[in-house]
């Protein structure tokens, strides 16, 4: 579809391969595209960010952390959160940041997301963007600093065949009491120019809005597991109460089935409640 409708070269990013003027590069299906130094492009299949891979997030960190003020981020119709944490790491480094109106997205999510966590935002209509993104680039891009160390450290962590740090490398962020949803590994809470997101060892990444829905399907998941377990105990008791040996052992028997039925259906009721 972007082939079709785009007046410019799209392409598939490749692991190793450069950024080319006038070509429009994509994140391939199942990897995360980032950008490296000398305008270099790498594809990761690592963790995955915000439930998916590719995510928006870890593409803008990297352009924050190499480019800088030369960056300028887009976010478009989208769902939740994904792109806000790496839009305030653009803005932070220098670089701008134009988000779609909400009003004019399909999907109010993440520019609503967007525009919360960098209120200086530029944000307008889709039909706007192209014009306000060639403007953009004619304008002279500001001096570039040194990169927040919390972005590099993150930045050289996702980046493909790289393990977590310990020990003289730095401190990724905060220790929490939360659990992954996906490996239940322990995360950190990384704060970046006022944008919160979680991470834990293995490289799962999640910004509030994400962490909230992942727990949401992990406690959906559990308590449907606890339904079926004691809808099982319920069949288990009620097979040992027809061949019970006594009145007395058919009678507990039943009873303790009743109760796991009960139980089950309360589960039950509390998913679709």
């Amino acid at each position: 579809m972007i082939r079709r409708q785009s007046p410019v070269p799209v392409v598939y990013g490749e692991s190793g391969g450069r950024l080319q003027p006038g070509v429009v590069h994509l994140a391939p299906p199942g990897h995360h595209l980032l950008i490296g130094e000398d305008d270099t492009l790498w594809l990761s299949h690592g963790a995955r960010v915000n439930r998916v891979r590719p995510a928006v997030d870890p593409l803008f960190r990297s352009a924050a952390r190499w480019y800088g003020a030369r960056v300028l981020g887009v976010v478009l119709s989208g769902a939740l959160d994904d792109g806000a944490a790496g839009l305030a790491a653009i803005v932070a480094e220098g670089g701008a940041a134009l988000v779609q109106d909400p009003a004019d997205a399909a999907f109010s999510g993440m520019p609503q997301a967007a525009l919360r966590t960098v209120p200086q935002a530029r944000a307008m209509p889709a039909v706007a963007l192209g014009p306000a993104i060639v403007q953009a680039m004619k304008e002279a891009a500001g001096e570039r600093g040194r990169p927040n160390p919390q972005l590099v450290l993150e930045t050289d962590l996702e980046r493909p065949g790289r393990r977590n740090r310990s020990g003289g490398g730095g401190v990724l962020g905060r220790p929490t009491p939360f659990a992954c949803p996906e490996c239940r590994g322990a995360m950190a809470e990384i704060e970046l120019s006022g944008a919160v997101h979680f991470r834990c060892h293995v490289g799962h990444s999640y910004t509030p809005q994400n962490l909230i829905a992942a727990q949401s399907e992990a406690a959906e998941a559990m308590l449907w597991s606890a339904v079926s377990i004691l809808e099982e105990q319920a069949m288990v008791h009620r097979m040992l109460a027809e061949r019970a040996a006594s009145a007395d052992e058919r009678d507990s028997h039943s009873l303790r089935a009743d109760r796991a039925a009960a139980a089950a259906e309360a589960v039950r009721a509390q998913i679709t409640g």
